[in-house]
């Protein structure tokens, strides 16, 4: 599985690249809003570095071709799936890592614990809707989790603001914050048992 993740990684290298120059471009543009910077860079940073190399895969996999040269590796659809997940959460962490830096760097805050403590309420919402992006695209293929994809834009201009605030309040709670991590996983894993369901039928129907 290792090897598949790798491969991920070499495929997306000019867009993970492309990405790592707008997470750091973004948040020094946003310096002037003294008032709104924090919300947009929060949202926008993780979004445009985790779908850029996710949205390069899945262009080029989204392929008859590619289907059949799949089932051609002495890789199972658990594996293929699984290293697709560990990639999209590889980049999630990337991004709001990346992003507490700046916000130290160019925002001037002191405490880069704080800063990711702070994130945290931010990343989980991430894992969440990548985890269901991932399930739209193996079920419905690139168009399907395209048009989830700027569905989830559009959420998150409209009500990034009462989203963090939903996070953040739930994970004030040490009760809620639990079940909220119980929630998380099971949404996450559910979402990959579905994902491996949908990309065995899109094999069946290869042959």
């Amino acid at each position: 599985m290792s090897n598949l993740i790798k491969m991920d990684y070499i495929i997306t290298k000019k867009f993970i690249i492309m990405s790592l120059v707008y997470s750091m471009i973004f948040p020094v543009i946003m310096i002037l809003d003294i008032y709104r910077r924090d919300m947009l860079v929060d949202f926008f940073v993780p979004l445009v570095f985790v779908t850029a190399p996710l949205a390069c895969i899945m262009s080029k996999e989204d392929t008859k071709s590619v289907l059949i040269l799949q089932k051609m590796l002495p890789f199972s659809t658990k594996e293929f799936v699984g290293a697709r997940y560990l990639f999209t959460l590889s980049l999630v962490v990337m991004s709001e890592t990346i992003l507490a830096i700046m916000k130290v760097v160019v925002y001037g805050h002191k405490d880069f614990r704080e800063v990711v403590v702070g994130l945290l309420p931010t990343m989980m919402m991430f894992m969440i809707c990548f985890a269901v992006y991932l399930a739209a695209y193996y079920w419905k293929g690139f168009s399907a989790a395209q048009i989830f994809y700027y569905s989830m834009v559009i959420v998150m201009i409209f009500g990034r603001y009462v989203l963090a605030r939903f996070f953040t309040d739930l994970l004030d709670n040490t009760v809620s914050k639990a079940v909220f991590l119980i929630l998380l996983v099971g949404i996450v894993a559910a979402s990959f048992i579905l994902s491996c369901h949908f990309e065995d039928n899109k094999k069946v129907d290869m042959k």
